[in-house]
Order: C-alpha cells, then structure tokens, then sequence
C-alpha cells in the first residue's frame, strides 16, 4: 500500500512540474551580473564589445521590464499564483485521501 501512496504522490508532483512554461523560470536579463558591471561603468572605459554586450541587455531588459509591468501582468502573475495553489490543493488532497486508504486497510 506505501508503494502505491509513493506512485500516486511522485504522479501528482510530475504532473504540476510539467505543466510550467520554460518563461517562468528564465532569469530577467536586467539581472545578468555582466549587464550590472557595466552599468556601473562610464562607456568610455568599455571596450567595443563591451559596448555591443551593454547595448544588447540594455535593450533585452527593456523590454523584460514592458512585458512584466502594468495590469496584464498582475493579471497573468495572480493566474499563476491560482494555478499553483490549485495545484497545492489538489497535493494536499491525495495526500489525505492516500494516508485515508492506508490507514482504511
């Protein structure tokens, strides 16, 4: 019966990773560690390709910052946090049920 506990929770748990978007966990580029060093730089100590680099994040910052402010991204942020607790519900539910059925026989 543990056994099938153990199935029943490591399914639930896979099903609520695989269902993530690879957005969600990438990293803003406003805080890549090499865009930080520069900004603290005058461009006139950059070298060309360094330049080249702060011009690339500058922009790619940007328009990370656009996209994640204002009212839709509230919006599709409280969506996410919905999801996970429904997720977090759904967990806790089987768990009990799990233990019920364990505990039953």
């Amino acid at each position: 019966m543990k056994f099938i506990f153990f199935i029943f929770t490591s399914l639930l748990l896979c099903s609520c990773t695989s269902s993530l978007e690879p957005e969600e966990y990438s990293p803003s580029p406003c805080m890549d560690i090499t865009y930080q060093k520069l900004l603290k730089m005058d461009i006139k100590d950059m070298t060309f390709s360094e330049v080249e680099y702060f011009k690339i994040k500058d922009r790619e910052c940007k328009k990370y910052v656009e996209e994640n402010s204002g009212p839709d991204a509230d919006k599709t942020k409280s969506k996410k946090n919905l999801t996970w607790i429904l997720y977090g519900l759904v967990l806790v539910a089987g768990i009990i049920v799990s233990l019920a059925l364990i505990d039953w026989h």
